[in-house]
């Protein structure tokens, strides 16, 4: 049938009144939220198929660009091995398996650090000699209709495994243990929680997070493994409007409890000894800010480091005391000692440890980067209280223009640092960063299929001007041989909301778009992350307006 031909569907128009604060709303289009309606279904399936008779000449398309993307894709992909304990722990992805398959491999003990934390060479397609399997997902789920795994966690005592499954596909969890020395599941079952559940106290008890009934977690247990007592709550927020969330500290000596929104934050600490006892809250929520904290000794006494956007829009990091009861938040960050102090041109991201070393994400002009400092520096500081007493270095070997660096992993008790770095022409890269010797390791690049040739490719940035003047970065990515003096069509993507960030990141279905001469662009319009957080701001409330012409004008700019 010829498309000039063809007649979309058109949905019906059903008055529906909605009056909010005085204001009155006709939306004619409320039955269309009816999902189990045998008319909206019928209606949906009459635009299905109309897309699919117009589009009807690309089919022939559709398969070729999907027979490249499986082409230059690896089905029988694996992780690289992360040490816990005396164990490595990786997965591979087996071909005819929808689910990763889990192994182990002894660890050493012997050599010096970067022989210690050498993963072992696991290769896809081969049994590595002297794994063992733990979990094969494809074997667990095999009765199941619908399977997703949350949390994967093993005891850094070898002995225990914690897994959270999603049978249903409505990210509600159940929590079940695996004893890993007799491949028998426990008895012991949490139903409908959260995924990010985790281990304390030497797998003996479990945190995890509950959920609302609008998905919210709005509360968190410690639950004895094993025991078959009552699980304690530990904490509950009644405010719908906050954000729950768990984690074990850096130190491992507490459980950091966040309630949080995108205006601020409240964080309170439970030491992992203790874990049923009262939480000690930091900085209330009526302070207004947003911030994060990590417990730290110095000299015997419990310190933090404290992340904050107090006066310092960017965030700063700081060493502090603990708050004292009664104080107001003028009067405690009275005695704060800077660590990294605010910029308007640097957003801080995050912090964490390894063994050795304070680990900080910033992020300037659009891309992330990663800083070091040793940790002994921290208490130095605090005692001198000086401007600008820590020294932070960053692994060399990062000269792209436009990349994405992230930490994979980091852990009190282990000197390496893991890193996961891409862009728009390299592959998804994990290194292992040793900061004692400066020591940055390849443990394995993304494979193409078929060869890839990364200087057949650019990316750049460039900026387009908006109508306020504010000047819009933008990533630009095609053939390198693509003569820019003629016209070609472009992908224009963008975000901008929730101070996400459109980072780079390198993509095979891409290539199948830059080979057929297509130029693929990025709009890093206002409301995202990209440069920093007031480049949010002026993208959300009364100013949300920007993130819509801002993409308008990225286009105008593009066309011209």
């Amino acid at each position: 049938m010829a498309e000039q031909n063809l007649t979309p569907p058109v949905p019906k128009k059903v008055e529906h009144r909605r009056e909010h604060h005085g204001d009155v709303f006709i939306d004619h289009y409320e039955w269309l939220r009816d999902k189990e309606s045998e008319e909206v279904l019928n209606y949906l399936k009459a635009e299905a198929e109309y897309t699919e008779a117009v589009t009807a000449d690309q089919q022939p398309l559709r398969e070729s660009i999907f027979n490249e993307i499986k082409g230059r894709t690896l089905l029988s992909d694996l992780t690289v091995p992360n040490r816990i304990g005396d164990w490595w722990y990786y997965s591979r992805m087996v071909p005819g398996g929808q689910y990763p398959v889990f192994y182990r491999y002894p660890a050493l003990h012997e050599g010096d650090e970067v022989v210690r934390y050498t993963p072992p060479t696991v290769t896809p397609g081969e049994v590595l000699e002297g794994e063992v399997v733990i979990l094969d997902c494809n074997e667990y789920a095999k009765d199941m209709e619908f399977f997703s795994l949350g949390s994967f966690q093993p005891a850094r005592n070898g002995k225990l495994l914690s897994i959270s499954v999603d049978e249903k596909g409505d990210e509600r969890y159940e929590q079940r243990f695996l004893n890993m020395e007799t491949g028998a599941f426990l008895e012991d079952t949490i139903p409908n929680i959260a995924a990010g559940s985790f281990f304390i106290n030497h797998a003996e008890q479990l945190i995890y997070l509950v959920p609302d009934e609008s998905w919210r977690p709005w509360r968190v247990y410690v639950h004895d493994v094993g025991q078959g007592t009552e699980d304690h709550l530990i904490y509950e927020e009644p405010d719908n409007t906050m954000w729950l969330g768990a984690a074990m500290s850096s130190d491992r000596s507490s459980v950091v409890i966040t309630s949080s929104n995108s205006e601020y934050t409240e964080v309170r600490l439970i030491p992992t000894r203790e874990p049923k006892g009262e939480p000690t809250l930091l900085i209330p929520k009526s302070a207004g800010i947003e911030y994060y904290a990590e417990p730290l000794n110095i000299a015997g006494e419990q310190h933090l480091l404290i992340q904050h956007d107090y006066n310092a829009l960017n965030s700063e990091l700081v060493l502090a005391d603990m708050p004292r009861e009664g104080e107001s938040l003028e009067e405690y960050a009275q005695r704060w000692v800077p660590v990294i102090r605010h910029s308007e041109h640097v957003r801080l991201e995050g912090f964490t440890f390894t063994a050795t070393h304070l680990v900080v994400t910033a992020r300037a002009d659009t891309t992330t980067r990663i800083f070091l400092a040793p940790r002994e520096q921290l208490p130095i500081q605090w005692r001198r209280r000086r401007p600008a007493g820590v020294t932070f270095m960053e692994p060399a070997g990062f000269d792209e223009e436009l990349y994405t660096a992230s930490v994979l992993r980091a852990e009190n008790y282990s000197p390496v640092l893991r890193i996961a770095y891409t862009s728009y022409l390299t592959p998804r890269r994990v290194y292992d960063y040793f900061p004692m010797s400066q020591t940055l390791l390849l443990r394995r690049e993304t494979p193409v299929l078929g060869g890839y040739n990364r200087e057949d490719y650019r990316a750049y940035r460039d900026w387009a001007p908006a109508a306020d003047g504010t000047l819009i970065p933008i990533s630009v990515i095609h053939r390198a041989d693509l003569d820019m003096s003629k016209p070609h069509p472009v992908i224009q993507y963008g975000y901008g909301s929730y101070e996400s960030s459109m980072d780079p990141m390198f993509s095979i279905p891409m290539l199948s778009i830059l080979d057929r001469g297509v130029i693929y662009v990025i709009a890093h319009i206002r409301g995202g992350g990209e440069m920093g957080r007031s480049w949010y701001q002026n993208g959300k409330k009364l100013a949300k307006k920007n993130t819509f012409t801002d993409f308008v004008d990225v286009t105008s700019y593009i066309a011209a």
